[in-house]
């Protein structure tokens, strides 16, 4: 019987590639709904103070980039190696880091 992150593993391998055209760029036939969380996520962090962050479940990286544009460090955590692949390229500069981890397994080995 597979295991539940092994599951979760290979489901976002498989949609990694299709992930941002599905989910935050518009078109049609396509939702705004990603391209509007990734405006409301801007508007929200405007007013922040600079700080550390992680993302757990990072995926493709669009929420990393927004916080790194703001000068806050951050480190994305992603299970999943295809969307991790992803990361690499929408979520790039200083002060963002990237991990290939199950989010659960990392705050376990931190939590010690």
């Amino acid at each position: 019987m597979a295991h539940a992150d092994d599951v979760v593993r290979v489901f976002f391998d498989q949609i990694a590639e299709r992930y941002d055209e599905e989910n935050y760029i518009e078109g049609p036939a396509r939702p705004a709904a990603g391209a509007q969380l990734l405006l409301r996520l801007t508007a929200a962090l405007d007013g922040l103070p600079r700080g550390e962050w992680a993302d757990l479940g990072c995926g493709t990286g669009r929420a990393l980039r927004v916080l790194g544009e703001r000068g806050h460090r951050v480190i994305g955590i992603e299970c999943s190696s295809q969307m991790l692949k992803r990361a690499r390229e929408n979520a790039t500069g200083e002060g963002i880091k990237l991990e290939e981890a199950e989010a659960t397994a990392w705050l376990q080995a931190r939590a010690g």
